[in-house]
């Protein structure tokens, strides 16, 4: 199902927990604890703010998050651009120096347009939400060389701005939590959540784990509906090789699917031949679509866990080795490429695959 919608958007991205995530997940126990409590006391800040502009979080991807205020119709983006942008001035106000359990800084881009929100995939009852649009795009060259607590606007915001008669908007009410029918919940979750809820150990979702990590770029993926057949095909080829597709990843550089493979309950001892084997077999199935995409792969230690609030979440996994697949999904001008690295834990292995090798 599709529905095309106008939309201001706001994509947050908190700046510092690269490193976080880096130094903590080089830790034992504790440090998984600790990470998960630090980027949740973030996140349920963002999701506060949100809420009381009327906005709504629409994706995680990592430490970022992408927030829209959908709107009926034109006229309806002004108003929608000044809660936007209250909600932005407020996250990225500077905190008193020296206040005990300050917030990580924040930098952000608003933008607004045409969208088209989606459900799509399937497989196994597991839908994914999957938001579109030529808006998106303008994001990532706003982004660039943006600093702790700045705001960057993409033309089109520049445009609403500038409009001649600029009358006095009323800022929006704050948003209702939706209503979400609770098996249709869990028709939405991964596998190894509903595993966790079933056996009444949600707290002890976030762990440190070796795992091999796919990131797969997206950026010729059909709009709408039309996208459908690829992303079931998409999933159903993850699932037989025994990978967890993460989420359909959206962020100042597009689209794009986080594959995990080692994950419970389906942990391998060959995760990274698995991996390779898997992007090998995603390749073929995107170069059928007519669908170019670079492969970046890397194994190595990540934090496996619970992202988000109370009242908005998901299971995700973050950490240098899921960084480093994703740097390595853009280089798809090599043929391969292997790093290592000395460190206190074992360094992560990568490879990148190019989205059209000669067979």
């Amino acid at each position: 199902m599709s529905e095309a919608r106008h939309a201001v958007l706001l994509w947050l991205d908190i700046m510092g927990f690269t490193a976080l995530t880096e130094r903590l997940t080089a830790e034992s126990r504790a440090g998984a604890e600790h990470l998960t409590e630090l980027l949740n006391r973030d996140f349920a800040r963002i999701s506060s703010s949100l809420k009381a502009h009327g906005g709504d979080l629409a994706s995680f991807a990592g430490d970022a998050v992408l927030a829209l205020w959908p709107c009926d119709d034109v006229d309806g983006l002004p108003r929608a651009l000044d809660s936007a942008e209250a909600c932005a001035r407020e996250l990225l106000a500077p905190e008193p120096a020296g206040q005990e359990g300050a917030h990580l800084p924040v930098k952000a881009v608003l933008g607004a347009g045409s969208l088209v929100f989606s459900l799509v995939g399937g497989h196994r009852d597991r839908w994914l939400p999957l938001v579109q649009g030529e808006v998106l795009a303008e994001l990532a060259p706003c982004a660039d060389g943006l600093g702790p607590g700045q705001l960057a606007e993409t033309a089109s915001v520049r445009y609403l701005k500038d409009r001649p008669a600029k009358q006095a908007v009323v800022p929006l009410r704050p948003a209702e939590e939706p209503r979400i029918d609770p098996e249709e919940r869990m028709r939405m979750l991964p596998e190894i959540v509903q595993a966790h809820l079933a056996s009444g150990q949600q707290g002890w979702l976030g762990e440190l784990r070796q795992l091999t990590v796919l990131f797969i770029r997206l950026p010729e993926l059909p709009i709408g509906s039309e996208a459908q057949p690829l992303v079931r095909a998409t999933q159903t080829c993850i699932d037989r090789h025994d990978g967890f597709l993460d989420k359909l990843s959206l962020d100042d550089k597009g689209i794009s699917a986080l594959v995990a493979v080692g994950l419970p309950p389906r942990t391998k001892s060959d995760a990274g031949v698995t991996a390779v084997r898997l992007a090998q077999a995603l390749q073929e199935i995107l170069r059928a679509a007519g669908v170019s995409g670079g492969i970046g792969i890397a194994t190595g230690r990540a934090y496996c866990g619970e992202v988000g609030s109370v009242s908005r979440g998901e299971y995700t996994v973050m950490g240098d080795v899921v960084n480093l697949a994703a740097r390595l999904m853009t280089k798809q001008d090599q043929e391969s490429c292997w790093t290592r690295r000395q460190r206190a834990i074992p360094a992560p292995r990568s490879s990148c695959i190019p989205s059209n090798p000669s067979l």
